[in-house]
Order: structure tokens, then sequence, then C-alpha cells
């Protein structure tokens, strides 16, 4: 039996066709498990809805809001089946996904996860961006340079479907929020399946929480250091070579490095402070472009800093949506879905996409 786990929060529209496009999988025993961060705004009753129509749909409701970290974990600790995946409620799955995966798993036994392609739909530039097109179809043995390829071209956890095991070894995510160093560490560890085709779509709006900077740099202090902490004990207990284990220390070094950079930046810039900053300020910085920006901050004279604080903020939110607008890997959306995204048209089978 596979589970779909759609964590939730004020966004039912959307959710609609998140858990239809589940329903919609062509597989026998599927549970479509939707976890309510205390939403309080007609979700309860949409959901319920479903419910009552599908018995496949099950809805969970947290007695108040848990932050989207906890809600997503503890959605996926819940898992007591063979086979999940994890679904955004604004992103929604591609038809076949399903049943190609669990092919794979009755074709290649030792696989811990498969990976479908994924497309990333910009509705503020109405395009679309096929991602992972650098992969080969077929089983991809674990390594540290599979797991060098996946940090530069990682498969998003939506067009994934992992075997419960995986969760048990590695925790059900990264709570740094980052889909990237989990698959990245996945993929030095597990054998995987890579499918010939696109499992899931992305969507990327004003609200999307890839839209809103660096939305794990939101994550508490102390939950970072345990959560790099916990990985690195993760790799020393892989069995991997030492080499490949130091790579792949390196690698999440780096990553967390550009967090905690982000935090310094963050919080010279205005940001509310929190508990353990002032510690996370006295620790040595990598030369990370976020940590000589705070370099550079801290030389400008008192009464600028206002003015830099605000030219800043300015200027990174343009040259994101620059970038993701002028990126040669984009392509204009097909004609007539944008209008079918734009209002969340739950049939997903609309849809043409040609990668």
């Amino acid at each position: 039996m596979i589970t779909t786990v759609i964590p939730t929060y004020k966004r039912p529209e959307m959710l609609k066709r998140a858990i239809e496009s589940a329903l919609a999988q062509n597989v026998e025993d599927l549970k479509v498990c939707v976890y309510d961060n205390f939403s309080k705004d007609g979700t309860k009753e949409m959901v319920l809805e479903y419910c009552r129509q599908d018995s496949r749909v099950v809805y969970v409701e947290r007695p108040e809001n848990i932050g989207a970290a906890k809600n997503i974990e503890y959605a996926l600790r819940a898992v007591d089946t063979e086979y999940y995946t994890l679904l955004s409620d604004d992103d929604f799955l591609l038809p076949g996904f399903y049943e190609q995966a669990l092919k794979k798993f009755e074709e290649y036994p030792i696989a811990a996860f498969v990976c479908a392609k994924t497309l990333a739909v910009d509705l503020i530039n109405k395009r679309v961006e096929y991602r992972n097109k650098g992969w080969g179809s077929g089983l991809v043995n674990p390594g540290i340079d599979i797991s060098r390829k996946m940090y530069s071209s990682h498969f998003v956890t939506t067009s994934v479907m992992f075997r419960r095991s995986v969760m048990d070894a590695l925790g059900p995510f990264d709570p740094s929020g980052s889909d990237l160093m989990y698959m990245t560490m996945a993929s030095a560890i597990y054998p995987f399946v890579v499918l010939d085709q696109y499992g899931a779509a992305v969507m990327l709006h004003e609200q999307a929480y890839s839209m809103q900077g660096d939305g794990m740099v939101k994550e508490q202090i102390v939950k970072l250091y345990d959560s790099y902490l916990k990985n690195s004990e993760v790799i020393l207990r892989s069995g991997l070579p030492v080499a490949e284990q130091f790579g792949l220390m390196m690698m999440y070094l780096s990553f967390y490095q550009n967090i905690f950079d982000s935090k310094r930046l963050y919080h010279v810039l205005g940001a509310e402070p929190e508990p353990l900053m002032t510690d996370l300020l006295a620790l040595p910085s990598l030369i990370s472009n976020r940590g000589l920006v705070v370099k550079a901050y801290n030389a400008v004279p008192g009464f600028l800093k206002p003015m830099v604080r605000f030219l800043y903020k300015k200027i990174n939110s343009f040259n994101r949506r620059k970038e993701r607008a002028v990126s040669g890997a984009w392509a204009e959306l097909p004609e007539g879905a944008f209008d079918l995204l734009r209002h969340y048209d739950p049939d997903v089978s609309k849809l043409k996409f040609k990668g």
C-alpha cells in the first residue's frame, strides 16, 4: 500500500487539486492523508467532504498550529505503509507516476526509492521548466559521484516514492526544509531507480515556500544544529568508505554554513532576534556570499545601515525573480495551461506538457 502525505495550511483550493491528483493515480491500495495545521478557513469541511465520497482520503487536524516543519514531520512519522510520497498542498502529481514506480520496485527489489522527473511551473512569469533532464532512466547504484550529481540536479521529493525503510534510517526529512540534502544523502547510501517520465508539478507562486526568500533560514538555530549533528551521525554510521563519508560531510558543511551565514545576514538586516543568535554570531564563517555581505555590512557607518538593509532586500528580491524569468531552462507554458493552473483546476488531465 502507498500513503500520499499532504501537509496543508490555508490553501483549500490548491489542496483540492493535490488530493484529486493523488486519487487519480492508477493503483489499488492507496491512502491520501491530509494533515491540516489548524487552518480554520474551510479546509476541514472541504476535506471531510472528500472523505465522505472516497474512503481512501483521511483527514487529521492539528489542535493548534505547530509550524510547517513539525507538521510535516508528524505526518511522515505516522506513515504505516511500505511506500509513501510527500505531496505539498500547492503541487500535484501527474498521471501514471505511482503505477510506474511500483513496477520498478517490483523489477528492482534492492531499490530504496524511485524518482520521476519534475515540472517546475512558474505562475509569476508564466513559464515551465523541465527538470532533471540530465538523468538517464534505470537503476542507479549509490556513491559519492552520484550524490554529487544529485547535489547539482536533485529530484524534488514530490516526484519521489520512498520505501518506509528509508525514513527509518535517515529520518522523515531534513529539518532545514531542504529536499536537496535529503536526496543527496539518500543517493549516497541507497540504490534507486529513475523513471523516464515526469511524475509531479511543483508550483512557484508568490506564496510558495521557495519564493519567500530563504525559507529554511527561518528554522530555529537549535533545530538546525541538531539536524546537522544527526545527519553527521547518519553519515558516520553509513558504512561508506572514508573518502565518501568525508565528501558527503563537506557537502553538508557547505550547505549548512550557507544557512548559518544567511541567519547572520538576516540578523544584521533587522530580523527578529532568536535564542542562540549571539552564539551563532561568534562562530567562524566560511567565505560564502552571505558571509561576505555580513562583513561588508558591519563596516558600514551606523546611520547608513537602514538604507543598506532596504536596498539589499529590494535587490535580492529582484534578482531572484530575474533569475527565474531569464534562465535558459525555462519555456513558455503550453497554451491554456496557465489559466487552468491559475484557477487551480483539479482535473490535471487537461494539462498537456511535453518535455
